[in-house]
């Protein structure tokens, strides 16, 4: 049995992951001697945070749940969106 990937993922080899890491480490580099510091948000947040931002139509572009207390969670949509 073949099981497909997931639509829009991948893997990433050694080899890959090794050229990712290089230019990871370079860009922290220069982010770090222009002051610049990390941050690391959630990959979920209440829905209505999305939508606040980007209105209602964002609903359709994101996977969305509700969590055990019923709360309207949605995974943030990309990385581009903290």
């Amino acid at each position: 049995m073949r099981i497909e990937r997931a639509r829009g993922t991948r893997d990433f080899m050694p080899a890959e992951m090794r050229k990712r890491r290089l230019m990871e480490t370079k860009m922290r580099a220069i982010a770090d001697k222009w002051g610049y510091e990390e941050i690391r948000t959630p990959s979920f947040e209440r829905a209505e945070l999305f939508t606040l931002k980007s209105g209602e139509g964002i609903l359709n572009e994101l996977y969305e749940f509700k969590d055990k207390g019923g709360r309207h969670l949605a995974l943030r949509p990309e990385l581009t969106a903290p």
